[in-house]
């Protein structure tokens, strides 16, 4: 729900039922849920919104996701494409004493290595830059985070590897939709980007 907050979209069950990839009757039964315990509020038209204690508990909870993820890609040295994925299966069952410990483990790390921020703001972590998908030919464009939903698709992040499009990665745009290419710094490589690669990809096009 945090993830749709910071994108700007509003909670409807449909949409919820989509990201977390689940029947919409099971969603309402956990807005249900967690409207009784005062994380989630309606208003008259029957809008979702997260009350003030939810988003105190959603944003532990992606911090602890993040740090998870660091922890799996860095220490040990799950592949980059299976991190979310992998922590998605253990994160509840992380207690606080050993999140300490990976939080030692993990060290000064800001970012997941999705390009997401450890520590997150919902006053400031609204999507900025640009896709991948609107980046002009011949500009320089520097890869800042990885879309949260193609996070949940490891085929995907596995083409993204392979393409070599991670977080502060530079490419030059070659080509752009829906024939997309990048090349690669200091050599000639050329990376073929499908719609789906460019859609998932944000970051910053860099000034000459």
């Amino acid at each position: 729900m945090y993830y749709l907050v910071q994108r700007g979209e509003p909670l409807i069950i449909t949409r919820l039922a989509r990201w977390m990839g689940v029947r919409p009757s099971t969603v309402t039964q956990v807005v249900r849920l967690l409207e009784h315990k005062g994380a989630l509020q309606r208003n008259m038209q029957g809008n979702v919104s997260l009350t003030s204690t939810g988003m105190q508990q959603a944003i532990a909870s992606v911090r602890r996701h993040r740090i998870i993820e660091r922890f799996l890609f860095d220490v040990v040295r799950v592949p980059w494409h299976l991190a979310h994925q992998e922590a998605v299966g253990i994160e509840q069952a992380v207690s606080a004493r050993l999140e300490e410990r990976i939080i030692a483990l993990v060290g000064p790390a800001r970012c997941s290595p999705y390009g997401h921020p450890i520590d997150p703001d919902p006053a400031t972590d609204r999507r900025t830059g640009q896709a991948l998908l609107h980046v002009p030919l011949g500009a320089q464009f520097v890869v800042r985070r990885i879309d949260e939903e193609a996070e949940e698709q490891a085929d995907l992040l596995h083409a993204l590897f392979t393409a070599q499009l991670l977080p502060e990665q530079q490419v030059v745009i070659a080509a752009t939709p829906p024939h997309c290419r990048v090349k690669l710094p200091n050599t000639l490589q050329l990376n073929t980007v499908t719609l789906a690669m460019a859609k998932a990809v944000w970051g910053d096009v860099l000034m000459p």
